[in-house]
C-alpha cells in the first residue's frame, strides 16, 4: 500500500497476522503493519484491528476499526487533506460509472444546518446510495477521543467518504483511533438512532461481578 501525498516510494507492509478469530457472532483480525519511508525505514508500526459484527435483517454488518500508530524512527508528522486521509469508505466503483441499476451517494448529518466543508467534529456522517438496484445505508461513527479538528469529507456523489485529521507524534509516542461502520440495506435510521447509536459505541456498557 502506498501512502498518500508522501515520496512515491513510501508505502505499507503486512508484516504479520497477530489475531484471526470468526464464529458466528464476530470475526476479527489483527495486523502488524509498518509504514516505511522512501529509504525503506521503518518510521511507524500500526497494530491495525478489524472486528466485524453479525446483526439482524436489516442491518448486514457492524465494523469496529482501531488503529494504534507509534513513531518507532524519530518524531512524525501525520498530515495531508480531507480527501485522501483518514479512514473512509468507498462504495462500489459502479456507483462512479453510473451503472445501470445504481444511484449517486446522498448524505445525511446529525442536523439540517451542517456544511462538511465547514464544519468539524460531526459525531457521524451517513450515507445511502444504490447499487443493483438494491439501496444501501452506511453510517460512519467517529471515536469521541480522536484527535480534532476532524474534518469530514462527506460531499462526493461516487461515495467515499470519512473525517481526516492530523496528529504530531514525538519518538516512541503512541496513539489509537477508533471508528465504527454501521451498514445495512434500506433506508438510513433516524438521527435520534443514530444519535443513540454514537453514544453506545463512545460509551459502552459495562459490567460488574460482587
Amino acid at each position: 500500500m502506498s501512502c498518500w501525498g508522501m515520496e512515491q516510494l513510501n508505502t505499507q507492509h503486512h508484516i504479520a497476522c497477530l489475531e484471526l478469530t470468526a464464529g458466528p457472532v464476530l470475526a476479527r483480525v489483527k495486523s502488524r503493519i509498518h509504514w516505511n519511508d522512501s529509504l525503506n525505514q521503518t518510521i511507524i508500526e500500526e497494530i491495525r484491528t478489524g472486528t466485524i459484527f453479525h446483526v439482524p435483517p436489516p442491518g448486514l454488518v457492524v465494523i469496529d476499526f482501531t488503529s494504534d500508530l507509534t513513531a518507532v524512527a524519530g518524531d512524525v508528522v501525520l498530515a495531508g487533506d480531507a480527501e485522501h486521509g483518514g479512514v473512509q469508505y468507498r462504495a462500489h466503483s459502479d456507483i462512479a460509472a453510473e451503472t445501470p441499476g445504481s444511484k449517486k451517494a446522498s448524505y445525511v448529518f446529525h442536523r439540517d444546518d451542517i456544511d462538511p466543508k465547514v464544519d468539524h467534529d460531526l459525531p457521524w456522517v451517513g450515507m445511502s446510495y444504490d447499487l443493483d438496484q438494491i439501496t444501501y445505508s452506511v453510517v460512519e461513527l467517529n471515536g469521541r477521543d480522536n484527535p480534532k479538528p476532524a474534518i469530514w469529507s462527506a460531499y462526493r456523489d461516487y461515495g467515499r467518504f470519512g473525517p481526516y485529521f492530523s496528529k504530531n507524534l514525538k519518538d516512541a509516542e503512541s496513539f489509537e483511533v477508533m471508528f465504527r461502520f454501521l451498514i445495512r440495506e434500506g433506508d438510513m435510521p433516524s438521527r435520534a438512532e443514530l444519535d443513540a447509536h454514537y453514544n453506545w459505541f463512545n460509551s459502552p456498557a459495562s459490567a460488574r461481578i460482587q
